[in-house]
């Protein structure tokens, strides 16, 4: 049966590995979010994380190239389960992005990351770094992510925190490249790479890089731009 995106937040919480599914009519990026959760999936508590991951895609659609949540769904941490979903999305339902939400830290449990890690057949670890850089600015204990990412075929996948703000927090930050890249995996030829700036002129983002141009008055070395 498939039902409206729009209707996610009014739906209970989704058990183990069924599906909500809904028509991509009128979606130029087809989008599926995952939450990984024992927690949820037993129905001993809500899903905070699916519905604002939902809310953030569907809101910023036009950044993202048209992007709509086509599909939704909860499962425990199992890896099997969580395996299951990944290549039915990817594989048979052909998604251009799906996003995982929890699962990623250090206890027994968390095994997202070695789910996902088994089945892509690329690394994108650009965005788990500026996922990291992001998350940073708000938390030390950011650095205890163990997310993954990566391509599997013409798909995307994505690992997230588990935590709704951090969700909002990570993909705000991969905005402004993720249309980009979501074009090129759907073999776009005539989507060319964002103007390149040269270092000496851009604002640098990362406190390390802010250190090393202040200490060395502002020169920055980088064969790009020799």
């Amino acid at each position: 049966k498939h039902i409206s995106s729009e209707s996610t937040f009014a739906l209970p919480a989704i058990k183990s590995d069924k599906i909500t599914s809904d028509s991509s009519e009128g979606a130029d990026v087809r989008v599926a979010i995952l939450t990984v959760s024992d927690t949820v999936a037993m129905g001993a508590g809500p899903d905070r994380s699916g519905p604002r991951a939902v809310s953030v895609i569907n809101s910023s659609s036009e950044r993202l190239g048209g992007a709509r949540v086509v599909a939704t769904s909860v499962v425990p941490d199992n890896v099997t389960k969580i395996q299951d979903i990944l290549r039915r999305w990817s594989d048979n339902e052909q998604m251009d992005l799906i996003i995982t939400l929890g699962g990623t830290g250090f206890t027994s449990r968390d095994v997202t990351p070695e789910a996902t890690k088994e089945l892509i057949e690329k690394e994108t670890p650009g965005l788990l770094y500026v996922m990291m850089q992001e998350s940073l600015k708000v938390t030390p204990s950011a650095m205890l992510s163990r997310s993954a990412a990566g391509i599997r075929g013409s798909t995307l996948i994505i690992n997230m925190p588990g935590n709704p703000n951090a969700v909002a927090e990570c993909m705000e930050a991969l905005l402004p490249a993720l249309k980009h890249g979501l074009k090129q995996l759907r073999g776009d030829k005539r989507e060319k790479h964002p103007r390149h700036t040269p270092h000496a002129e851009a604002v640098p983002t990362d406190v390390w890089e802010q250190s090393y141009m202040s200490a060395t008055g502002g020169e920055v070395s980088c064969s790009c731009c020799k």
